[in-house]
């Protein structure tokens, strides 16, 4: 039967949130026009606050093809249909709850990491990074953005690649295009 928007509404609490995670150990080569990019690789978790499990079990009952993994006081599952082999990058939908928190990742290695982070055990707030740039905020709030130093160099790194690659003046200028818009970095809290 068809999933009625306002039963899905009732099993959400209030909040979400979405992570988009580099490897600091995997890299991945990604076709951009006419080379090959090699870049770390990417991962995303969206965690959306729910009351229960009834939101993941409807989507394992009605999406065939999920197996289940064992986390200790979460319920996982990775989506096992349909080839991803031929995506730049690694893709096999996987989804995690706990009845509060369901997460729902584009791997079952970054599902395990936010697992991990939640029991206490390799936070992004135990990074020095991170120390860094939380002094003087605030530990609570309703919105927080963390972007890490690397996401600037990445960036300084690809367009220096890129330009490297082809002396056309557009493509070679891209490190000079890049000083004006260029990512930010930081931490903040909003209240």
């Amino acid at each position: 039967p068809p999933v009625e928007l306002r039963e899905v509404l009732r099993t959400l609490g209030n909040g979400a949130g979405l992570a988009l995670v580099l490897s600091r150990e995997r890299q991945v080569t990604v076709p951009a026009g006419e080379f090959q990019l090699t870049m770390p690789e990417p991962a995303c978790v969206l965690f959306l606050r729910v009351q229960g499990t009834e939101l993941m079990e409807r989507m394992v009952q009605e999406i065939p093809g999920w197996r289940q993994w064992p986390v200790d006081g979460w319920q996982g599952h990775t989506h096992s249909i349909g080839d991803w082999s031929r995506l730049p990058v690694p893709f096999e939908p996987t989804l995690a709850c706990n009845g509060e928190w369901l997460l729902l990742g584009t791997s079952q290695a970054v599902v395990e990491q936010v697992v991990t982070a939640a029991t206490g055990q390799d936070r992004l707030r135990d990074t020095d990074e991170f120390a860094r740039l939380a002094v003087n905020v605030p530990e609570t709030g309703n919105q927080f953005h963390f972007a890490s130093a690397r996401l600037p160099e990445l960036y300084d790194d690809i367009l220096r690649r890129l330009a490297a690659i082809d002396d056309d003046p557009p493509i070679a200028n891209l490190p000079e295009i890049g000083k004006v818009i260029r990512p930010a970095y930081g931490f903040a809290v909003l209240q």
